[in-house]
């Protein structure tokens, strides 16, 4: 029992292939597609035949299903005892593995099989042994004879044949013999020892028609050595065609059956084995997902898979090939993009090449919601063009799939629309048919300067801590990108098409962003020049509006109420303020806003709220520190008695800091752009006009003009201050040279 055990576990598996290694399975036990009850009747066979004479078997199936496999397990089950029992008697066969596949002089096949063979004569066996050195005889007579052969067949002499026999010949110290007389000799040796031999010839399709004719030729030879059983693995239908072809026969199947006894095919494997052992192997690449992943959107996943990818996988390689692929490219965009639809995408890029090439380099034909309805013909006559070039089997699993990753093309090629909410709803699934989601599928990685799926749901995670979310804003305050503006824009963004915020979260941002975000607004990176650009106050807006309606109905006044009294961001306070205000003015417009249920009390105390904070900050410096200071003088004269700001403006005139700065925030920065130039240019402008309703009468603007001269005159300005004062005077010229009009009312710079 002992010795049993001890031989078990000598061929026991101790560790199993890497997921993803295309090396074919060793042991039976990992035997995922059902070739191991096939294996152990064909080991049977092989060391149970009676007196077999050269008993050629061969296993016919294509590329990728699993032969080399197949073959680990024969090796495998001629071990086991039940198996190899002859007549009462254990006799291991030994197995010989010959590859023509490993040696680059194929046209030595002869001399490399029989050298292989012999190595595996066992040395304790002194029969055997002396039957080895007549092989080296053997190898030298059989070698001529292929020599010629191919010399016959190609029209030149091959001389390496001669001298590699020679000097195999020569190692062994033996003298050439007839060749039918050293084949005897080696046959009785054979027969007389009474040891199977099961020789395995793997890879035979992998070869050039002229090598696997030579490997025939090398078989026919050999093939008749008692004892002796060989199983050889190939596709058939190759290796017929290569025999057909290189003998100038007419049929090469009939050539096989003179040389093969038993032909067997590979037996099937079911989907269902196929698609459980890509299961498994996606389940142990993905792994679980973690808090700041993209959740496996179950339904998506099972229509995804069912209609485009399981009819993709047809042989055991493929999966392989597929898990392979994932293993290098998935780890990169891990949490960036949705799994299902990167899985989806990379089968194509494995197995549908051309199909993955038109997607990637076509991305407005196939994200966002449906076009028009008079670009249908043209969308439809693209994609049944690219889709008619592929091949036959591919066509109908690779449009079910893009009508699955591209709910677009449900429009092109049925009556399928979506709305905004959807794209909304994909967006927050960071599905590839989102414009801004699709780039980061085909680079393989997410670029520092873009916000990841990951940094948004690590953000989203700090949940109710206000203290935290504060200091995630500040930080993405600071994080610049390489065009101007900062992370936080980046964030405001992905905030917004997100419906799902938990009220916790939403609540508490919404806290955190009225405590710091005044910094964010006062930043004049955050607003680029342009005339597309979203203005940083803007982007503010959209981010409380959006929060604001995560919140219950019964919560959404008070809370706003609380954090415009309580809010350290005075400047945002007033700007959200203005903003709600402006939406119950008679010339107001219907938005998609949280804030225009808000009761009229409740709008009034907003005023309320506001006009007494700007009025206790304005007794020190803190209205000129505001991030606009013009709107807080705007929503003071609104919701106020304007001479109270005039007289504010009045005591900012007799002093040359506040009113050197008050100048400085009133120049407008843009753009313009000149047809055939590549750069645009920066213009700076200051229009004198918004100084006016805030001047105490009768001071008016030629008196603030000589008050800004007055101070420029008595210091050195900076570039800033410089700058200003020029497009202040500026603007005083045309005021100067245009006909006289009414004193403007008070007018937003935003």
């Amino acid at each position: 029992m002992a010795g049993e055990n001890q031989r078990t576990s000598a061929v026991e598996p101790v560790i199993e292939s890497p997921l993803g290694s295309d090396a074919p399975q060793a042991h039976p036990s990992f035997d995922e597609f059902g070739y191991a009850p096939f294996a152990r009747t064909i080991a049977r066979a092989a060391a149970t035949t009676p007196s077999p004479k050269g008993l050629v078997m061969a296993i016919d199936g294509p590329w990728g299903a699993g032969k080399t496999s197949l073959l680990n397990f024969v090796r495998h089950y001629l071990l086991d005892q039940n198996v190899a029992v002859v007549k009462n008697e254990l006799v291991l066969p030994v197995s010989v593995e010959f590859n023509p596949w490993w040696f680059a002089d194929r046209e030595q096949l002869t001399l490399q099989f029989l050298e292989q063979f012999r190595a595996r004569f066992p040395q304790e066996n002194k029969t055997l042994m002396a039957v080895a050195d007549a092989f080296a005889e053997y190898a030298d007579a059989i070698g001529s004879a292929v020599a010629t052969s191919i010399s016959a067949a190609t029209g030149a002499p091959i001389p390496l044949l001669g001298t590699f026999a020679s000097g195999l010949l020569k190692r062994f110290k033996r003298t050439p013999k007839d060749v039918r007389k050293l084949k005897a000799e080696v046959s009785d040796a054979l027969e007389k020892a009474a040891q199977r031999f099961v020789v395995f010839v793997d890879d035979i399709d992998r070869l050039a028609p002229y090598e696997i004719r030579e490997v025939f030729k090398v078989i026919k030879a050999v093939a008749d050595f008692p004892n002796v059983v060989y199983i050889l693995a190939f596709d058939r239908r190759l290796v017929s065609e290569a025999l057909r072809t290189s003998l100038a026969i007419a049929d090469g199947d009939a050539y096989l059956e003179k040389i093969v006894q038993a032909q067997f095919v590979l037996p099937a494997v079911s989907d269902e084995f196929l698609i459980q052992k890509l299961l498994r192997d996606l389940d142990r690449l993905i792994g679980t997902l973690g808090n700041d992943e993209i959740a496996v959107d179950t339904t998506h996943w099972s229509n995804v898979f069912h209609d485009g990818l399981s009819p993709l996988v047809q042989t055991p390689r493929d999966v392989v090939r597929a898990v392979n692929a994932l293993m290098v490219t998935f780890p990169a965009v891990r949490g960036e993009v949705n799994p299902v639809d990167f899985i989806a995408l990379e089968f194509l890029r494995v197995f549908v090449p051309a199909a993955y090439a038109v997607i990637r380099d076509n991305k407005a034909k196939f994200t966002g919601l449906a076009p028009d309805r008079g670009e249908r013909v043209e969308a439809q006559q693209f994609h049944d063009g690219w889709l008619e070039t592929l091949s036959a089997r591919h066509r109908a699993p690779v449009k079910a799939l893009m009508k699955r990753l591209f709910p677009r093309l449900q429009w092109v090629w049925g009556n399928v629309t979506y709305g905004t909410d959807s794209l909304r709803r994909w967006s927050a699934q960071a599905r590839v048919c989102v414009s801004e989601k699709f780039d980061r599928y085909f680079q393989f990685g997410v670029s520092p300067d873009v916000l990841s799926e990951q940094e948004l749901r690590a953000f989203i995670r700090l949940g109710e801590n206000v203290d935290a979310l504060a200091d995630a804003w500040v930080v993405a305050f600071d994080e610049r990108r390489p065009s101007g503006p900062c992370k936080a824009n980046d964030l405001i963004t992905a905030l917004t098409k997100l419906d799902d915020l938990p009220v916790p979260f939403a609540a508490a941002c919404m806290e955190a962003f009225f405590r710091v975000g005044d910094g964010f607004l006062s930043d004049p990176r955050n607003s680029v020049p342009g005339f597309f650009s979203v203005h940083a106050d803007v982007h503010a807006f959209w981010l409380i509006n959006h929060l604001a309606k995560a919140l219950p109905d019964n919560q959404r006044e008070t809370t706003i109420l609380r954090l415009i009294r309580e809010g350290e961001a005075i400047g945002l306070a007033c700007r959200i303020a203005y903003s709600i205000d402006r939406m119950y003015q008679a010339d107001a417009a219907q938005r998609d806003s949280a804030f225009q249920a808000f009761a009229p009390a409740t709008v009034e105390q907003l005023r309320d709220i506001v006009t007494a904070r700007l009025r206790k900050i304005a007794r020190g410096d803190g209205l000129i520190q505001l991030p606009d200071v013009y709107l807080a003088l705007l929503v003071w004269s609104n919701w106020a008695d304007i001479a109270e700001i005039q007289q504010w403006f009045q005591r900012a005139m007799d002093d040359d800091e506040v009113l050197l700065k008050l100048l400085v925030k009133a120049v407008r920065v843009g753009t313009s752009y000149t047809y055939g130039e590549r750069v645009t240019h920066r213009i700076a402008s200051v229009d004198p006009k918004l100084f006016e309703p805030y001047l105490l009468p009768p001071t008016n603007l030629e008196q603030l003009s000589a008050r800004l001269r007055e101070i420029a005159s008595g210091r050195i300005l900076d570039e800033v201050e410089t700058e200003a004062t020029r497009e202040f005077e500026k603007g005083m010229d045309t005021i100067r040279n245009s006909p006289p009009q009414d004193s403007p009312a008070p007018v937003s710079t935003s």
